[in-house]
């Protein structure tokens, strides 16, 4: 045999090798810190597929709702926030250039649809599109907006708590 041949092929499979592990240990390894990653914008680009679920106050008002835009493959949904900033505080956001927070992140797995991973992979093998539940939250609309509007006129920040 020729040896340089030989240690060329033997280079070659080595150097394939330490390719394989590198990246399978950065893809499987490593995925669950790699999606947790807040640079890592994936997750939130394949959860705008999903249409969240609304959230509702416990008297049954609207405090957020996905929106659809574009048609065919390129359908997103947007968060609305129909109370604009009323319940900004206690629910937070998500959107796609800033992420999750607060109550949306911390709900993100039951407005997404993903807190039963089973049932999640039956429907895809049915080719139901996954959709997010509806969250009824116990804040109360009237009790907010007194709150913020008692609040609207001072001049450094406050803070209200019901008992």
């Amino acid at each position: 045999m020729n040896t340089p041949i030989v240690r060329l092929y033997v280079g070659l499979l080595l150097l394939f090798a330490l390719l394989v592990g590198f990246t399978s240990n950065w893809s499987v390894f490593d995925a669950e810190e790699l999606q947790a990653d807040g640079e890592n914008k994936r997750p939130l680009l394949e959860a705008q597929q999903i249409e969240r679920g609304e959230i509702l106050t416990v008297d049954g008002e609207v405090i957020a709702t996905s929106t659809k835009k574009g048609t065919g493959e390129s359908i997103r949904y947007v968060r609305n926030y129909p109370e604009g900033s009323l319940f900004g505080n206690p629910i937070g956001y998500s959107f796609i250039t800033q992420g999750n927070s607060l109550f949306e992140r911390f709900e993100n797995e039951t407005l997404t649809g993903e807190e039963n991973e089973f049932v999640s992979l039956i429907d895809q093998v049915r080719g139901q599109a996954q959709e997010g539940s509806d969250i009824v939250t116990t804040l109360d609309a009237s009790a907010q907006r007194t709150a913020m509007d008692s609040l609207a006129g001072q001049a450094s920040p406050g803070a209200v708590v019901a008992i």
